[in-house]
């Protein structure tokens, strides 16, 4: 979500949207199950990391879609004033499906939201100039540790911050990681900062990624983590 715009500023606009996306339908039907349903932003089996959710994570979704409608309401939009926006997505079958299913989510509580699909080049040059209202972007860790996730929104992170986030104590928190020596205070200021991000909302957290493979249950040593990096020293087949 474009923070930097009018609406986008809105912190119960942007709740609102959040509220409103039916994430297990979309990963469910629309994806086939491709994606695992994302109620975080930093992936869950971050090692050594607890996972910090949304707080509305267990709440039934009919009580997101009268909370979403409250908070529009508060912020002046209803049936006859609807909040318009514009979804950017960049070319793919899968994006394309996944901006109309949320479209659709969107109308329920009163958004009118139009699609607006761009080759990957010139999509890259309107988020990075925040020309947008609400993008479609990804990320997968450079490594498996929550920094790779939440420095991307530092708010001096330039064009990878696409949300134009700006949280001071966010900020500090992540920053002062960098110079914690003990691995437990460093992940519990790390935890800190992504439940303040996550309380802003800055990003709606829609889908995370997932990988299959066929394994013969001959192959020994073979251990799923969140890079799917597997190492054939560590394993052997059994006869």
């Amino acid at each position: 979500i474009n923070t930097t715009l009018e609406n986008g500023a809105k912190k119960e606009i942007r709740e609102a949207l959040a509220l409103a996306i039916d994430r297990e339908a979309i990963a469910d039907k629309v994806t086939q199950g491709s994606f695992l349903p994302a109620y975080s932003w930093v992936p869950p089996g971050t090692p050594d990391y607890t996972t910090q959710y949304v707080s509305f994570k267990d709440t039934p979704m009919a009580d997101r879609v009268a909370k979403a409608k409250e908070l529009l309401a508060a912020a002046g939009h209803g049936p006859d004033n609807p909040l318009k926006l514009e979804i950017l997505y960049n070319t793919s079958e899968n994006h394309k499906k996944i901006a109309i299913a949320i479209q659709d989510m969107w109308k329920q509580v009163g958004v009118d939201a139009t699609l607006n699909n761009q080759e990957w080049q010139v999509y890259l040059d309107t988020r990075d100039n925040k020309a947008f209202d609400v993008a479609r972007a990804a990320w997968i860790g450079d490594f498996a540790d929550p920094v790779t996730f939440l420095d991307l929104f530092l708010s001096d992170a330039g064009v990878r911050n696409d949300a134009g986030y700006n949280n001071a104590e966010f900020d500090k928190l992540v920053k002062d990681s960098f110079n914690i020596a003990d691995p437990k205070a460093r992940m519990a200021s790390l935890e800190k900062a992504e439940q303040i991000f996550l309380g802003d909302l800055p990003i709606i957290p829609i889908l995370h990624y997932k990988t299959k493979h066929m394994v013969s249950k001959k192959v020994q040593g073979w251990a799923y983590n969140n890079l799917d990096f597997h190492l054939g020293r560590y394993m052997s087949v059994t006869q």
